[in-house]
């Protein structure tokens, strides 16, 4: 593998052509744990109106970590990057109901408000506001696990450039979908939740923004079960929950 190409064609998504195929395709073959190859493969066929387009988009979305991350990458004209306005706090009470919509509007924002003191963490790219580079960082430490030296904390924040400058290096920015490209999430019947369907974290915030706290849980428990590396990863998630159900209680 082409580190160097590889690399070329993350800034330069846009040039992906029939040349670029082969070779991306030889790639996911290859190694379909890799990520980056996956997004960079279905983005090619886009390019191209390929018609394995679909068929590719389900494979990738089973290998990638985080879907939306996939889709803004695949159609970035979809997305509208607006900085978060910061306002000084004011001396108000808070209902509890108001802290309750706060309180979900960080969750699904990923941006959690904690009562506890904030953890370093010894990792240099932050996944949500570097996605391409922490993909990068975690292949180059499982290549370098026989090594000695300490190379995860030495590891340098990857500079990127046009499109990926505005898709990944947007700092305390968030994507959030154009005023007219907003889909409203309808009611989720019981009864479409069999043994069966896919438990998503997608699915699991349609039901927090429906104030279903219970039925998210329950979706988070599984994935967490499939899922046992993102243990405290899940696990922070339902104790958030439940204090939001305990906060309900208390109304």
């Amino acid at each position: 593998m082409d580190k160097m190409t590889v690399w070329e064609y993350i800034q330069q998504p846009d040039k992906l052509d029939n040349d670029s195929l082969a070779y991306l395709e030889d790639l996911v073959n290859r190694y379909p744990y890799f990520a980056v190859a996956q997004c960079l493969y279905v983005r090619n066929l886009k390019n191209l109106h390929h018609r394995s387009f679909e068929t590719a988009l389900g494979k990738a979305a089973l290998y990638v970590p985080a879907r939306d991350r996939l889709f803004a990458f695949l159609d970035p004209d979809a997305y509208v990057l607006k900085p978060e306005v910061r306002k000084p706090p004011v001396a108000t009470s808070v209902s509890p109901v108001n802290r309750a919509d706060n309180l979900i509007d960080s969750f699904l924002t990923g941006n959690q408000v904690s009562e506890r003191p904030a953890r370093t963490r010894g990792r240099v790219a932050d996944v949500r506001t570097d996605y391409i580079g922490y993909l990068l960082q975690m292949e180059e430490q499982q290549t370098d696990t026989s090594s000695t030296s300490s190379s995860t904390e030495s590891v340098p924040r990857l500079n990127h450039q046009d499109l990926i400058d505005d898709f990944i290096g947007q700092g305390d920015k968030r994507i959030v979908l154009s005023q007219e490209e907003t889909v409203s999430h309808p009611e989720i019947e019981e009864q479409s939740m069999g043994e069966g369907d896919c438990f998503t974290e997608t699915l699991a915030k349609i039901y927090i923004k429906q104030g279903r706290y219970e039925k998210a849980i329950e979706i988070i428990r599984k994935l967490s079960l499939k899922n046992p590396k993102k243990n405290c990863y899940f696990a922070d998630q339902i104790r958030f929950l439940e204090k939001l159900i305990i906060n309900n209680k208390n109304k």
